[in-house]
C-alpha cells in the first residue's frame, strides 16, 4: 500500500444519500473523497489506495463496520476510523462503543450532525 495522500478519505455506507451528503461537506474543505457502498467494496479500495481516514457506517449489508475495522486493522493498524450508525437490532450506542473500544477516534449517530462530522474531521487533520 502506498503512503497516505494527507486529505485522502474513505466514506463507506450503504446509502447513498449519506455517501453524498459527506463527500459534497468535505470536498470544499479540501478534502479528497472516495466512496464505497459497503466493506467488501471498502477492502478492494483500501488495498490500492492509503487513506489518512475512513469513515464507515456500522449497520450493511455483507462485511458490517466492525468487521471490516478488525481486517483493516490486523493489516494496518495505525489506520485512523470515525465510525457512524443509527442502529439496528441494538442501540446505535452498543455498535458505536464496540468500535470505540478497537480505536474509532470519534463516533456519530445517524441521523448526522454534518457540522459535527466536518468539524470533527479537520480537528483530526490539525485545521
Amino acid at each position: 500500500m502506498d503512503n497516505p495522500e494527507n486529505n485522502r478519505i474513505l466514506v463507506i455506507d450503504d446509502d447513498s444519500m449519506i455517501r453524498e451528503v459527506l463527500k459534497n461537506a468535505l470536498e470544499p474543505e479540501g478534502f479528497t473523497i472516495d466512496e464505497a457502498e459497503n466493506g467488501n467494496e471498502a477492502l478492494t479500495k483500501i488495498a490500492k489506495i492509503h487513506y489518512a481516514l475512513i469513515i464507515t457506517d456500522l449497520i450493511m449489508p455483507g462485511k458490517d463496520g466492525i468487521g471490516l475495522m478488525m481486517d483493516i486493522l490486523k493489516k494496518w493498524p495505525r489506520t485512523k476510523f470515525f465510525t457512524m450508525s443509527g442502529g439496528g437490532f441494538i442501540k446505535a450506542d452498543s455498535y458505536l462503543k464496540m468500535s470505540r473500544k478497537l480505536g474509532a477516534c470519534a463516533t456519530f449517530t445517524k441521523p448526522l450532525k454534518v457540522d459535527a462530522v466536518v468539524a470533527k474531521v479537520k480537528e483530526l487533520f490539525g485545521e
